[in-house]
């Protein structure tokens, strides 16, 4: 579905671009109404497919947990984009 043809990790994806993230479901992906809507509308060459990588044991991740994942990473790209440093987790002694 991206040009590349791959799949592209979330991570990887450039975020701070104008985007619109549909999220399809966690069998079939997006739906092929769905898919004809956005070949409609001249958007095939700028569509993009990401994936959110599991680790062993985990077969899926529903629609709102992997919209929320993608849509961290995208605050966390354009904080940084706009000029603010990542802050390490620092450990606060009560």
């Amino acid at each position: 579905m991206n040009e590349g043809g791959g799949i592209e990790e979330y991570d990887r994806v450039d975020w701070t671009r104008p985007t619109v993230l549909i999220v399809g479901n966690e069998g079939a992906g997006l739906s092929e109404e769905v898919r004809e809507r956005l070949k409609e509308g001249g958007s095939e060459g700028l569509m993009r497919a990401a994936c959110i990588p599991l680790v062993r044991g985990i077969e899926s991740l529903n629609a709102a947990a992997a919209g929320a994942i993608i849509m961290s990473e995208v605050a966390r790209q354009r904080r940084m984009k706009a000029g603010e440093r990542e802050v390490e987790n620092e450990m606060i002694d009560l």
